[in-house]
């Protein structure tokens, strides 16, 4: 069953789910699930889409930057990594990655604010 189609039917029933990030995406269905439904709790891990390696966040072929903008505010996240390293390199990553959001939201809404005040009649 696709994403697309267990979604429905979890939210019909008021089940939420987990996603786990590594295993979505070495089936290739991270990008469907996340468009699909909100999960209520992730899994974070990468790998190179060949083997479930449960590397660092950043360090495989999920494009995490994009995808943890996609993750509502109160899903709860775990890491599941190998090593101690490598979920202290996760770590690191999620609160670099988060800065960035935040940069991005910062710039987006400036932007907005200025096409508002640019147009006739629109009140701030």
């Amino acid at each position: 069953m696709t994403g697309r189609r267990l979604l429905p039917a979890l939210h019909e029933v008021g089940l939420p789910f987990c996603l786990d990030f590594g295993h979505a995406h070495l089936n290739g269905v991270l990008e469907e699930f996340l468009a699909a439904g909100k999960p209520l709790h992730v899994h974070l891990h990468d790998n190179d889409g060949s083997g479930d390696a449960h590397q660092a966040l950043g360090s495989g072929k999920i494009d995490y930057l994009r995808v943890l903008s996609l993750l509502p505010r109160n899903a709860s996240r775990i890491v599941e990594v190998q090593a101690l390293e490598a979920y202290d390199e996760s770590v690191r990553f999620m609160a670099e990655a988060e800065k960035r959001s935040q940069e991005r939201g910062e710039v987006l809404r400036q932007r907005s604010a200025a096409s508002r005040a640019d147009m006739p009649g629109t009140a701030i």
